[in-house]
């Protein structure tokens, strides 16, 4: 089994984004969770909907309230994020992915298809929001 050497970047140079999805007796809920400095600097914003509208106005709340912008935001390669890709492999933007960017100052980086480890931050954060929070509020009894 080959050794996995961990990756770390600066504070406040990388953010990573991601959604959740979560069933509930009352629906599908979206969470798009975004982690800025580490697990204290964290967000989450709960949606009906997952739009390109939806985490667009997330990352901004997110902005807002980390009180910065990073150098780059990872992402997965959703397609409110990722138009295509070129022949070898490297993502292309959407307008309006590169437009917020360009406005924010920040530049996107989308991590390789089917490499969950590229965002090791925000998936600890997925899982802690799904086995901790999600699972003690059903077994709550209120």
């Amino acid at each position: 089994m080959p050794i996995e050497v961990r990756f770390e970047v600066n504070p406040g140079r990388q953010a990573q984004a991601d959604f959740a999805v979560f069933k509930t007796p009352f629906g599908t809920v979206y969470a798009l969770l975004v982690v800025f400095r580490g697990p204290v600097t964290s967000g989450s914003v709960f949606s009906a909907i997952k739009t390109q509208l939806t985490l667009l106005s997330g990352l901004h709340q997110s902005l807002i309230a980390f009180g910065g912008v990073p150098d780059t935001i990872l992402f997965d390669r959703m397609k409110a994020v990722v138009a295509s890709a070129m022949p070898d492999g490297e993502a292309v933007f959407t307008e309006e992915m590169l437009r917020f960017a360009k406005h924010y100052g920040f530049q996107p980086k989308a991590c390789r298809p089917y490499r969950a480890k590229t965002k090791g931050k925000i998936e600890r954060s997925i899982s802690y929001l799904r086995h901790k929070f999600f699972f003690m509020a059903a077994n709550s009894g209120t």
